[in-house]
């Protein structure tokens, strides 16, 4: 089975706020949830299948688009993450933040760790695509990748 997340994404670290960057395409994501400990444990990293990266990032290049290829941050909290100042832990949420962004994770949303982690173990292949403007466009790329993957398939 293939899952492609298609969705947004808020820009966490300089590279995503350079002019003309549509979004990301998701090699990796942060486990900073709740979710994927409860399938094992948090040294298992949440990797993006390769073969759908690849899919994702020739699609979008095809198409003219600036998508970029790398990490995200996956959280369960929205608001404690983009307004910690007015919350009792506030100072570390901040740090945290900050730590993020000098790590060059790329964006930060909600549900590629889970979708990765659990497709991982599953034995299924997953990708994702954020988009930081149009949805139009992740979801043009998603449909021109799965074209390309079950051609693929076919041929395997």
């Amino acid at each position: 089975d293939t899952f492609i997340r298609i969705g947004t994404a808020g820009k966490l670290s300089a590279p995503a706020h350079e002019a003309g960057v549509n979004g990301v395409i998701c090699t990796g994501s942060v486990r900073d949830e709740g979710t994927t400990g409860q399938y094992i444990p948090y040294e298992y990293p949440a990797m993006a299948d390769r073969h759908i990266v690849d899919a994702l990032a020739k699609a979008a290049k095809a198409r003219g688009y600036h998508f970029l290829e790398g990490i995200v941050h996956s959280k369960d909290a929205f608001y404690g993450q983009i307004d910690p100042e007015g919350l009792p832990n506030g100072e570390m949420l901040k740090m945290r933040w900050d730590m993020w962004k000098k790590s060059r994770v790329l964006a930060s949303e909600m549900e590629t760790a889970a979708l990765f982690v659990i497709s991982s173990i599953r034995d299924c292949r997953a990708g994702a695509i954020l988009s930081f403007q149009s949805m139009r466009q992740s979801m043009e790329v998603a449909l021109d990748a799965l074209k390309d993957i079950i051609e693929r398939d076919k041929q395997d």
